[in-house]
């Protein structure tokens, strides 16, 4: 295995630890959004300005959680699910939940496991999902 591999593993890894926890004051831990967020900015050299806050936005607030999506889209173009792409999820039209591709994987958060990595052809069957790029 190749050094480059070995430290995103180790990074990804480090990430598995974070309790998941919806609407975010601190250090505590991540939403889905605030988990990209830090993903993209730490691995991915994202510019924070890019990537406003929306910690204070419930995952019970899909009209909420869409609204602050279609604000950061406009940094983002389609793109094929590359490492760093940003995986976003739809359901009736609203896009209700993000991870960032890495590998052959999606890094997540939810309510039940807390952050994860999940398989990208299994995420692929649970979501209807679309992979953006920042640029």
């Amino acid at each position: 295995m190749s050094d480059a591999h070995n430290q995103v593993n180790n990074w990804v890894d480090a990430y598995r630890f974070i309790p998941y926890v919806d609407r975010p004051e601190g250090n505590e831990g991540f939403n889905c959004w605030g988990m990209v967020r830090d993903v993209l900015m730490t691995h991915f050299n994202v510019p924070a300005e890019a990537l406003p806050a929306y910690g204070s936005i419930s995952s019970n607030e899909p009209a909420l959680i869409d609204a602050g999506y279609r604000t950061v889209k406009q940094s983002f173009t389609p793109a094929a699910p590359v490492d760093g792409a940003v995986a976003c999820c739809y359901h009736r039209g609203l896009m209700t939940h993000i991870g960032v591709v890495v590998g052959d994987n999606i890094l997540h958060t939810g309510s039940k496991k807390g952050v994860c990595v999940d398989a990208r052809a299994r995420f692929e069957r649970l979501f209807d999902v679309q992979y953006y790029v920042y640029g």
